[in-house]
């Protein structure tokens, strides 16, 4: 029979809980927090936060009148202490099957002097475990009762399959950028019955993590698309609601002779006053593509979306609409840059952006809407609607207009054509673009656009937006991530 000693041997390799089980084979059944607590189990009289085992417990013996080995605050025999009778007991019966002439001299429940440094470097390897676990649930009781402002924490119940409940508990750190989710299934049958096993629990639970996940991720996403500024939110007011003060035909002729007129609108609040773009809707343009009045709020909107703000806000009116003595149902209101010349004159110097940032995102959203009308006489420089601080501060700044041919089935639009200022097929994107691209989902598209885009047309931007991700996320697994993202 082998000694005592050799049940246990050094310190083996492998996770801490499978180190303690293992040497728990030996040491027999230890104290409930020690191993059962450790590797997850419900031992029964466990204390919560134990003192871990003294040092100076190993290798002592002790005579006292009583029975006094050292014992927990439940009871129970510490570990050290079991460890110590193991011993002894094992060594002693080791010791009297063994023949006399093989037997050495021992200090009796110690191990053998030899080996005696791997019996203490293997408790010391229990004690030093034991305290690593100790410290971790602390910091998870920690983090379970902390009413820190910054946690916003929300417990929901939902069905995942029938006959059972499923409790979900989301905890959002928006300090450290952490989302926490956990999730209980059990049966609705007290019997237990019902035909799930633990696996199918965690798999039942695992589904109603992800749909938490989901509703944290459509909350937080849409935080992140309101419009830039008050200064959005007031001019959309004057343009939906303001009162038209004069108006007049618009010095650009369209070549298939839709017609826009410049007018001034006068806020009903403040009488402050802003001249507008108003092209009314007609049924030859819808039908034709090419002066599709919604197309003019759904690139506004998309632009935002996207976390961009180079487009002029535009806002559709619906009424009676009396322009230059006609009077319309139906248009789209987009806010006049007053001063404004084209890019193309302008250096990329004094672009108030990057300019292969700026292309970039104009080709983006040409290529969500589907617009093949992009030239020169569309890229715009003057007065920022909404000036920023940074590199917006002299509130000049590139920008697009008109983009009533968008949604044109026959149109062809990718990000390796070519663009008006030809620096060549589109190789890099905005790092907040790319990012809201990411947020950009079939439901998003359904509620900010539906009002002017039909199902299918939705289904189509969202299989267009789909494609743009894989077009850059294939460029940054070939070329990095710092070669095609900038900022």
């Amino acid at each position: 029979m082998k000694p005592a000693y050799a049940l246990i041997g050094p310190p083996a390799a492998g996770p801490p809980v499978a180190r303690l089980k293992r040497c728990g084979r030996a040491l027999g059944p230890l104290h409930a927090h020690s191993l059962e607590n450790v590797s997850g189990g419900q031992g029964q009289g466990e204390d919560r936060n134990p003192h871990p085992p003294s040092s100076a417990h190993v290798g002592e013996k002790r005579h006292h009148h009583h029975h006094h080995h050292h014992h927990d605050r439940d009871g129970k025999q510490s570990v050290l202490a079991r460890a110590r009778a193991t011993f002894k007991a094992e060594a002693e019966a080791a010791r009297t099957s063994t023949p006399a002439s093989t037997r050495t001299t021992d200090v009796p429940g110690t191990p053998p002097s030899s080996d005696g440094s791997k019996f203490g470097e293997t408790i010391a390897s229990i004690r030093q475990e034991l305290r690593e676990q100790r410290a971790l649930l602390d910091s998870i009781d920690r983090m379970e009762s902390s009413t820190d402002a910054e946690a916003a924490c929300s417990k929901t119940r939902d069905s995942v399959h029938p006959g059972t409940e499923c409790t979900t508990r989301t905890t959002v750190r928006e300090d450290t950028g952490t989302v926490t989710i956990e999730a209980q299934v059990r049966q609705s049958r007290g019997d237990g019955g019902g035909g799930l096993c633990s696996r199918d629990g965690v798999a039942l639970a695992a589904l109603a993590a992800s749909n938490a996940a989901k509703r944290v991720y459509e909350e937080e996403a849409a935080s992140l698309r309101s419009p830039p500024g008050e200064r959005h939110r007031d001019l959309c007011r004057i343009l939906q609601h303001g009162k038209i003060v004069s108006s007049r035909r618009s010095d650009h002729e369209s070549e298939f002779f839709h017609q826009s007129f410049l007018v001034e609108l006068e806020c009903p609040e403040t009488a402050e006053r802003v001249k507008a773009l108003f092209k009314p809707r007609s049924d030859e343009g819808e039908q034709s593509g090419w002066h599709r009045v919604g197309a003019e709020w759904v690139a506004y909107q998309l632009n935002l979306l996207l976390g961009m703000d180079n487009v002029p806000p535009t806002v559709m009116r619906k009424g009676e609409i009396c322009v230059d003595g006609q009077t319309f149902e139906e248009g789209s209101f987009t806010y006049f840059v007053e001063g404004a010349r084209q890019l193309n004159g302008v250096e990329p110097e004094v672009w108030s952006r990057d300019k292969d940032a700026f292309l970039s995102n104009t080709r983006i959203l040409d290529v969500l809407i589907h617009n093949s009308d992009r030239h020169h006489g569309h890229f715009l420089y003057g007065p920022h609607w909404a000036p920023r601080g940074g590199r917006w501060e002299t509130s000049m700044g590139a920008f697009l207009i008109d983009h009533a041919a968008g949604f044109r089935k026959e149109a062809c639009v990718r990000l390796d054509h070519e663009n008006a200022f030809l620096t060549g097929p589109t190789r890099v994107v905005s790092a907040r673009t790319y990012l809201h691209l990411r947020y950009l989902t079939h439901r998003v598209l359904e509620q900010k656009l539906g009002a002017e885009l039909s199902l299918s047309e939705i289904c189509e931007l969202n299989r267009r937006k789909d494609a743009v991700l894989d077009y850059f996320d294939g460029l940054v697994f070939f070329h990095g991530y710092d070669a095609v993202v900038v900022d």
